[in-house]
């Protein structure tokens, strides 16, 4: 038996195990897409990023070209650049030529960036002028730019040679210690390029390698990535770099012969090392732009959505672990059950055919339903029904014992008489069985509506005992099978005549069960008197309270009398009295101690009739007597700092707020309006909508939600209200 439970229990995991499968496979999928979505957006914004940057550098290009051909179509510096030193024109000339370049660096001074300065280099009187220096190219080098003078010659040589036109020759191999802009490069332009008049003269624009690499450093990847910017030719122009390691493997000679896709991506090796390229062009000037970055930024583990997707997978598979455990617990226990019950309708069926004890079944709960409901007036009719129950002739002490059940641990509010719960018949029989096995020589009926039962008592041994085998019977039920029941006893009887006595008294009995009970004797609700619960403690709390005006704690202690006399006690009308007369001398206390007048505190008015309620209201009016005088102006900050931190509450209203602070609706509403300026309502209203719309900027909270968080019932009074306000609705604030 044991190995077959435990392949059934085996088949059904093993079953239900399909559904991990599923949950796997999906999660995998799921994940698989989203890297692949996180990879190709991931792709995207950086290709956006290379694009900005290459056109952040072509508006360089662009100003470089404007500046060059301006002054290469201007008249004095051609004549400036053709006249000998010393000459009258040559001095005139370099000085309306400075004033054009100084015109001109102030229009681009701030459209210039990373261009730092710019000047033109006469080569026939190797001078240098600019919109702040006209001087020779020797001093100038010196003392301006402060190169190292032992490679003047060097630099010189390179500023001149056409092979260095439009490339980028880096100043740092020309600089001293004083060189303040070492990391600078030199841009050589040929003005003679831009003109069809023979000019002999260069421009040379001097550009900050920092702002040039933080406009490659805003590429996201570029931490981790190389840029490298390469004529049409192929030769390399510049190279922006964070990755040595990376950089050391590139063959930049490669990049151009690459495949690249329609977005301008392409996937290589270098040197065993994968990398993503990012390719983009200009065409003036005809320059390639490539962004280098491994392949393993691109799978980046910290990347926000994988977490959560391998975050959702796991907890799919737990989730799914978990819900095929429950599932074959779940359908394990019935088919235990059932296989019980199996076997016990089978040994019943094979009993009920040889004894043929349907029919006198039957006829037993007929005859004990008459004795129940007192319909069975004759005693030899209740001597013959006695007979046919199978209860001995010298019983001679008989009780019932009324029992309500529930499915699914329904919990008591106030006594059970409340729910009515229907159980199925399988439930019901496996609950007739177990009070069967507890109360072996009692007779059992099940209601109508499989949730009652009614238990008749005759041995004085199952009597004697019933509350501890009752206990067990809950215990079994609630543990093995969660059900609840409950149960009311009725008092014994000495004949079964008169047995519906203990019917109708086991179940009132029943309607007496408050959690966490579960048995009420009837006995024990005649017998549960008890005195008044108003120690001297409780007085004198009681009059410290009241003389002091403190509303709350007032009603707290008659809370805490109400509870102790009649919840825990119960008691008779001469111990109430007593115990409202002992109130009252405190009160009495109270109004003489405080001088009060004693026509003047509502107790003069107390009649017979007057119950705690009547004492609580009148200790609640000696409070407000009693109680320290509070500034208007204290009162309303009080009361605005309340609803600045109870606006959420959708119950807040005039009368809450009066009730509150224990002050009249109607004063509160003339002393608010005269002292906020404005009325209660549209205080409130304001306080709600700037707290609304200070979530709507600063918190994804949805419009669904929002106007709960504010404390509206419904969200067409708080779109209207919004609107209203600020003149838009809640969603155009964050739009």
């Amino acid at each position: 038996m044991n190995t077959r439970k435990k392949t059934y229990f085996t088949k059904l995991i093993t079953s239900y195990s399909l559904l991990l499968v599923i949950v796997l496979i999906l999660g995998i999928v799921f994940h698989f897409i989203l890297s692949n979505n996180v990879k190709q957006e991931l792709l995207n914004e950086n290709m956006i990023s290379l694009q900005n940057v290459t056109e952040q550098f072509n508006e360089c290009y662009a100003n470089i070209y404007l500046i060059s051909k301006k002054m290469a179509n201007n008249s004095s510096l051609s004549r400036l650049a053709e006249a000998d030193h010393g000459e009258q024109a040559f001095y005139y000339n370099a000085y309306i030529t400075k004033q054009t370049l100084l015109d001109m660096y102030s229009i681009y001074d701030y459209s210039l960036q990373p261009i730092q300065t710019y000047y033109i280099h006469l080569r026939h009187t190797d001078y240098v002028i600019s919109y702040n220096n006209f001087e020779n190219l020797y001093y100038f080098y010196k003392n301006t730019q402060k190169l190292d003078p032992a490679k003047y010659d060097e630099w010189k040589a390179a500023l001149e040679s056409s092979d260095n036109y439009n490339h980028f020759l880096p100043l740092d191999n020309f600089s001293t210690d004083y060189t303040s802009h070492k990391n600078d490069y030199c841009y050589t332009v040929s003005l003679q390029n831009y003109t069809f008049k023979n000019i002999n003269a260069d421009i040379v624009f001097e550009l900050n390698a920092d702002s040039m690499q933080q406009i490659a450093d805003s590429i996201d990847v570029m931490r981790n990535g190389c840029l490298i910017i390469q004529e049409s030719n192929g030769e390399t122009l510049l190279t922006f770099n964070n990755n040595e390691n990376l950089l050391s493997k590139i063959d930049s000679s490669q990049l151009a012969a690459l495949d690249y896709n329609a977005q301008g991506y392409c996937s290589t090796v270098f040197q065993g090392t994968s990398v993503s390229v990012l390719h983009a062009s200009a065409q003036t000037p005809n320059l390639d732009y490539y962004l280098i970055i491994p392949a393993s930024s691109l799978k980046n583990p910290e990347n926000k959505l994988l977490l959560v997707s391998l975050f959702i997978i796991f907890l799919g598979v737990i989730g799914s672990f978990f819900i095929i455990v429950l599932l074959s617990r779940a359908n394990y226990k019935p088919y235990q059950a059932m296989e019980y019950r199996l076997q016990e309708m089978n040994f019943n069926h094979e009993e009920l055919m040889r004894l043929n004890e349907s029919q006198k079944i039957t006829l037993r709960n007929y005859y004990f339903d008459q004795l129940i409901h007192g319909t069975i007036l004759s005693e030899e009719e209740a001597a013959y029904a006695q007979n046919y129950l199978s209860i001995p002739n010298n019983t001679d002490s008989f009780a019932i014992l009324y029992c309500n059940v529930y499915l699914d641990t329904l919990e008591l509010n106030n006594g059970p008489q409340g729910i009515i719960n229907i159980l199925s018949p399988d439930y019901a029989d496996v609950i007739s069985d177990i009070l069967s096995s507890y109360f072996t020589h009692s007779y059992i009926m099940q209601g109508q509506r499989n949730s009652t039962y009614t238990i008749l008592l005759y041995n004085r041994e199952e009597l004697d005992n019933a509350e501890n085998l009752f206990a067990q019977i809950h215990s079994s039920l609630l543990q093995e099978y969660n059900i609840w029941i409950y149960g009311g006893l009725g008092c014994t009887t000495s004949a079964i005549s008169t047995i519906w006595k203990s019917y109708r008294q086991s179940k009132e009995a029943v309607k007496h069960v408050v959690s966490p009970n579960y048995l009420c004797l009837y006995c024990e609700i005649l017998e549960c008197q008890d005195s008044f619960f108003y120690p001297n403690e409780v007085a004198e709390q009681l009059y410290n309270f009241v003389k002091s005006g403190n509303f709350k704690q007032t009603k707290a202690i008659f809370n805490f009398i109400k509870d102790e006399n009649f919840k825990k006690r119960k008691l008779n009308s001469k111990q109430v009295n007593w115990l409202l007369e002992n109130i009252e001398i405190t009160l009495l206390k109270v109004v003489r101690d405080n001088d009060i007048s004693y026509d003047d505190s509502s107790l003069a008015g107390l009649s017979e009739d007057s119950t705690l309620e009547n004492y609580e209201q009148i200790a609640l009016e000696l409070c407000e007597k009693n109680k320290q005088p509070e500034n208007d102006n204290q009162l309303i900050v009080r009361i605005q700092t309340y609803i600045d931190e109870h606006y959420g509450d959708p119950s807040l209203c005039l009368s809450r707020i009066s009730d509150l602070f224990h002050i009249s609706e109607s004063y509160f509403s003339f002393l608010f309006k005269k002292t906020v300026g404005v009325n209660f309502s549209t205080y409130l209203e304001q306080v709600r909508m700037t707290q609304a719309k200070h979530l709507l900027e600063t918190t994804n909270i949805k419009i669904t939600d929002l106007y709960v968080a504010v404390g509206y019932n419904n969200l067409t009074s708080f779109r209207r209200a919004f609107k209203k306000k600020y003149g838009v609705a809640p969603n155009a604030i964050r739009e």
